[in-house]
């Protein structure tokens, strides 16, 4: 055939994007290739509906929005969840609070460590120096 979906999907409208991607999810049908051309609010749609039916969020997370993403790394963090997969889709300023949280509590932030601020990083430096 000359062209399929895939070819379309880059210069189709988020709306009809975000339509075939609801589709998609309906009919329990792969999403891989419509989620790098649908809107975040589609795909915050759907993490929340997988998360409240406790399925998993893994294939979505690159493509969550960093709001999104910062409140469920936080909530997962407080639930005591590992949210080492979702690190690098965080701001720093949401992986710099753990870090001071986690340090307060007396837990390791080793891991949490590659996505710190700069500016926290030093902050540690200069006490871990005095």
């Amino acid at each position: 055939k000359p062209f399929g979906m895939r070819d379309l999907l880059p210069f189709m409208s988020t709306e009809k994007v975000d339509q075939l991607l609801r589709q998609k999810v309906q009919a329990r049908e792969s999403l891989r290739d419509f989620l790098p051309f649908a809107s975040e609010g589609a795909i915050d749609e759907l993490a929340k509906a997988r998360l409240e039916a406790g399925e998993s969020i893994d294939e979505l997370r690159a493509f969550i929005s960093g709001e999104l993403m910062d409140e469920l790394t936080l909530r997962f963090e407080s639930q005591g969840k590992s949210i080492r997969k979702l690190c690098a889709f965080v701001s720093e300023e949401t992986i710099d609070q753990i870090i001071l949280l986690r340090i307060k509590n007396k837990r390791s932030v080793k891991e949490l460590l590659p996505f710190a601020s700069e500016r926290l990083l030093d902050k540690l430096a200069d006490t871990i120096a005095e």
